[in-house]
């Protein structure tokens, strides 16, 4: 629609209910992003300058704990706008579990993701070495007070352990997919609570944000405890006897979990 109308005017203006969005515009015609609704007969200068410049990212690694079979602790480091929620609340409760993650039987990695608002969604893991993962944890848009336990369904039991707003498969536009397609155990936590706020200027910290960062950590560590204590071949069980159940057989994870719209369904599912 912008592009066959573009013709008739020389630049555009966003407003959005004062809360001040990122808004993408092809094309050369100049934009202002307002989160003041300008009103008839207002005079308004717009002046731009943009370039668009090939990039290179890098993923940062931790490495809290080794071990030939690890758990990865994720999170995207981009945000846009304020981005509080999204996703700098997440890094924070990160590095607030660093302390309570060691004598795990498996090892420990934390991965920082920077190009999850990339070209292609969540490429950050798709670029990280998977090799040595036992499963996968992904923290995405946090905000009070619940969350959305998106994951393979041998995890879902582990849900338990939150205030939750549903369970779910998985969600393929977050930085966990990539290892749930290539047949890794794998979960995001986020909330949808959020929408209002999401990708403006308004996402910015709010009341109970600290109780709720220290029930995450809580139930994060309850959770990361308990799945320690297990095994692949444990796992892969409940995994292939919830896809049965679904009838569908399941011969190894890898592929088996395709996406499906905003979510996921396995190959072959009826």
């Amino acid at each position: 629609m912008y592009e066959e109308f573009s013709k008739s005017f020389s630049a555009i203006i966003f407003y959005d209910n004062g809360k001040l969005r990122r808004i993408s515009v092809r094309g050369e015609k100049p934009a202002l992003f307002s989160s003041i609704l300008p009103k008839e007969g207002d005079l308004v200068e717009i002046e731009a300058e943009s370039e668009l410049i090939s990039t290179t990212s890098y993923n940062y690694e931790f490495e809290l704990q080794p071990g030939e079979s690890c758990i990865v602790l994720g999170a995207h480091v981009d945000h846009w706008l304020t981005g509080y929620h999204d996703n700098i609340f997440s890094i924070e409760l990160l590095f607030s579990m660093i302390k309570e993650l060691k004598g795990l039987r498996h090892g420990v990695k934390l991965v920082f993701f920077s190009s999850e608002e990339g070209p292609r969604c969540c490429t950050g893991s798709y670029q990280h070495d998977k090799r040595d993962t036992f499963i996968m944890i992904s923290l995405d848009a946090l905000y009070p007070n619940r969350v959305v336990f998106s994951s393979t369904p041998d995890l879902w039991k582990f849900s338990k352990y939150f205030n939750l707003k549903r369970v779910e498969m998985p969600t393929p536009y977050s930085d966990h997919f990539p290892y749930v397609v290539e047949g890794y155990p794998a979960l995001v936590l986020y909330n949808d609570d959020l929408i209002p706020f999401y990708h403006s200027d308004a996402d910015l910290p709010v009341e109970g944000d600290l109780e709720y960062l220290q029930n995450l950590q809580t139930s994060l560590l309850r959770l990361i405890r308990e799945v320690d204590k297990l095994s692949n071949e444990e796992l892969d069980k409940e995994f292939i006897k919830y896809a049965k159940s679904k009838g569908v057989e399941v011969k190894e994870r890898r592929g088996s979990i395709i996406p499906y719209g905003l979510t996921s369904k396995f190959r072959g599912e009826l």
